[in-house]
C-alpha cells in the first residue's frame, strides 16, 4: 500500500484537478491523507466532497495552525504506516502512470539493494496556469541533473522535487522526522538517503507542475526567492551545518559550499553541452 501525502493551504482554485488526476492513475493501490494547513477559502469543502466518493481511500485532517508546507508534511510523515510514501502539491496535475512508474522503479531499487532506505524521484513539465508548457524539463530549466546523487552534492544544493517523489518504510524509519533547520522535507530526504541509502532517478516526466502567482515554492530557482547571494549561502550552511551535527561529521565552510556549488554547476555544463551535441549528430 502508498500513503499520498497532501498538505493544502488555500487552494480551492486547482484542488479539484489534482484530486482528478489521482483518482484517474493507472495504479489506485493507495490512501490519501490531506492536512489542510488552515485555509480560509473552501478548500476544506472540496475536500470533503471527495472524501464522500472514496470514503476509504481519503483522509482528512484539519490543522488549527498554519505550519507551512514542510511541518505540513513532516506531521503527515508521522501518520503514514505504509509501505511506500509519495508527497503531492495541491495545484499540480499528476500524469496518469506517475505512480505505477515510479512504484516500478522502486521495486526495482529495493531488488538490489534489499534493506536499504531508498528514495526514487523524476522530472517534472513545467506549466503555466491553464496547463500549457512552458518548459518540457525542469531539471533542464533549472540548470541541474537528475544524475547528482551524492552526498557533497545535496549538502550545498537539491534536484529532488518533492511532488516527485517516492521512499519506501525503511527511509521514513532513518529520517523519522524534518528538523526545524531543514530548509525543505525533500532536500533533508535526499541528504539523508545519499549518505545512507540510495537515490534513483527516473528520466521522464511525470508531472504537470502549475506555476502561478500564489506559487510558495516553483520552477523560478531559490536564489531569485532570496534576498541575496549571501543570505542563499547562509541558508545552505545552515542546512548542511544542521545535518553534519547529527550525523557527527565535519562542518562545511563557506569556501567549500561555494566550491562544490561551481562544481557541480559546470559538471552539469557538460553534461548538458553533450546532450545537445548528441541531438544534434542525429539529426
Amino acid at each position: 500500500m502508498i500513503d499520498i501525502l497532501l498538505s493544502t493551504y488555500n487552494g480551492e482554485k486547482f484542488i479539484e484537478a489534482q484530486l482528478k488526476s489521482i483518482f484517474t492513475q493507472t495504479n489506485r493501490n493507495f490512501k490519501l491523507l490531506i492536512r489542510d494547513d488552515n485555509s480560509i477559502d473552501n478548500t476544506i469543502e472540496i475536500l470533503k466532497k471527495w472524501k464522500i466518493k472514496f470514503p476509504k481511500q481519503i483522509e482528512i485532517f484539519k490543522g488549527e495552525n498554519n505550519l507551512g508546507a514542510k511541518e505540513s508534511f513532516n506531521w503527515l510523515l508521522q501518520k503514514s504506516e505504509a509501505e511506500y510514501i509519495m508527497f503531492c502539491d495541491q495545484d499540480d496535475v499528476w500524469l496518469d502512470n506517475k505512480i505505477g512508474t515510479t512504484l516500478l522503479k522502486m521495486k526495482e531499487y529495493e531488488a538490489l539493494y534489499p534493506n536499504l532506505p531508498i528514495l526514487i524521484h523524476t522530472d517534472l513539465t513545467v506549466v503555466n496556469e491553464n496547463l500549457q508548457s512552458i518548459k518540457k524539463s525542469f531539471l533542464d530549466n533549472i540548470f541541474l541533473s537528475g544524475r547528482f546523487n551524492s552526498l557533497k552534492f545535496y549538502l550545498i544544493g537539491n534536484n529532488v522535487t518533492g511532488c516527485t517523489v517516492m521512499i519506501n518504510k525503511k527511509c521514513l524509519e532513518l529520517v523519522s522526522f524534518i528538523p526545524e533547520k531543514a530548509l525543505m522535507h525533500d532536500w533533508w530526504l535526499a541528504l539523508f538517503c545519499s549518505l545512507k541509502g540510495m537515490i534513483g532517478f527516473i528520466d521522464i516526466q511525470t508531472i504537470l507542475y502549475r506555476q502561478h502567482r500564489n506559487n510558495k515554492v516553483g520552477a523560478s530557482s531559490s536564489i531569485s526567492k532570496l534576498s541575496s547571494i549571501r543570505h542563499y549561502i547562509k541558508a545552505i550552511k545552515s542546512q548542511s551545518d544542521c545535518f553534519c551535527e547529527i550525523h557527527k561529521m565535519r562542518k562545511l565552510n563557506t569556501f567549500l559550499i561555494i566550491t562544490y556549488k561551481i562544481y557541480y554547476h559546470l559538471r552539469w555544463l557538460l553534461l548538458y553541452v553533450r546532450k545537445k551535441w548528441i541531438k544534434i549528430k542525429r539529426k
